[in-house]
């Protein structure tokens, strides 16, 4: 993880989601992932496109988060700490040192398993500061690329996670600022 951290740009990869709340699944929702570093703080763009009905764009750039969604032709906009840990979080596997890594989390290995064909070796990060919802993020990095073939988010609440599943996974590409931007219609409403 820190060689690759020592040297991280950038990213691009193709992503799932899949979330469990109180025992239900929602829906999978597919699409692309691009995050870089500008002036040191992490930008992130999801660009959601399946299923069709869920499709929305999130932006998080210079401490703001927007997510725009197209069914609704609506979007949001709040703060987000650049230096926060749900930021970071973004990062876990691509871009952040041990040391860190080290500084939010108790690294635990728990053990190996293939994943869509993928040696992985599993990595379990339990928060220091125990405050917040997140009771765990564990890792399933590629043994070869040493990134994360799988990301889960466990909350603190009984069986609520969502799973991050990243494929054709692109690291260091030269990804121009203006790939961090969010184009919404003038007819798109506030909500």
């Amino acid at each position: 993880l820190d060689e690759k951290a020592k040297v991280f740009t950038s990213l691009e990869a193709s992503v799932s989601q899949a979330q469990v709340v109180a025992g239900f699944k929602h829906p999978v929702e597919s699409g692309k992932i691009f995050m870089k570093s500008i002036k040191t703080v992490p930008a992130m763009l999801l660009e959601i496109t399946s299923p069709k009905k869920m499709a929305k764009t999130v932006l998080i750039r210079d401490g703001n988060m927007k997510p725009y969604f197209r069914d609704t032709n609506g979007y949001r906009e709040s703060s987000v700490d650049p230096k926060s840990n749900s930021l970071q979080l973004l990062l876990t596997g691509f871009g952040l040192s041990a040391d860190t890594i080290k500084k939010f989390y108790t690294p635990q290995v728990t053990g190996q398993e293939t994943m869509d064909g993928v040696a992985t070796v599993v990595l379990d990060l339990t928060p220091i500061n125990a405050t917040g919802d997140l009771r765990k993020v564990t890792l399933w990095l590629d043994t070869k690329a040493w990134t994360p073939v799988q990301t889960r988010v466990t909350q603190k609440a009984k069986g609520d996670y969502v799973d991050f599943r990243f494929s054709m996974v692109k690291l260091n590409k030269a990804l121009a600022d203006s790939t961090f931007k969010l184009d919404i219609p003038k007819s798109a409403k506030k909500q």
